[in-house]
């Protein structure tokens, strides 16, 4: 019977070290700021980034796509240099390199937001037609 009593015992000391280790765990991570939290903010059922998030992540996807695009257009080089009339046709330049933008991170935070917001409206207004 006394056995039964110490295995009962046992079993909720174990619950009660569980559960302790478990709140023991999620105050230290909240403690480090490494605790879960939504990644966005949410208003009205929709998720919404912050400006800052939504910067970054231009950031990034524009250093992606420029990698891409060097490669693609080193791979045309590649296979197609040889062919006569061909570089005359295709533009050279991009049709947003003769906009006024910052150089890196460092320049972007520099610079005037109305500077900013204008070369932004700038580029998007270039890509409504881009062969132009």
């Amino acid at each position: 019977m006394w056995s039964e009593y110490q295995n009962i015992y046992e079993n909720l000391n174990d619950r009660r070290n569980g559960i302790l280790l478990l709140l023991l765990v999620n105050s230290s991570l909240l403690w480090k700021n490494v605790a879960s939290f939504p990644m966005c903010a949410m208003r009205n059922g929709r998720c919404f980034m912050s400006f800052e998030d939504t910067f970054e992540l231009a950031g990034s996807l524009s250093h992606n796509i420029s990698i891409e695009v060097s490669e693609l257009f080193n791979e045309f080089e590649k296979h197609y240099s040889n062919v006569s009339g061909l570089r005359d046709k295709s533009p050279m330049r991009c049709n947003t390199s003769f906009l006024p933008t910052p150089e890196n991170k460092e320049q972007a935070r520099l610079t005037h937001y109305a500077a900013l917001l204008k070369s932004g409206a700038m580029i998007l207004d270039a890509w409504e037609s881009p062969l132009d």
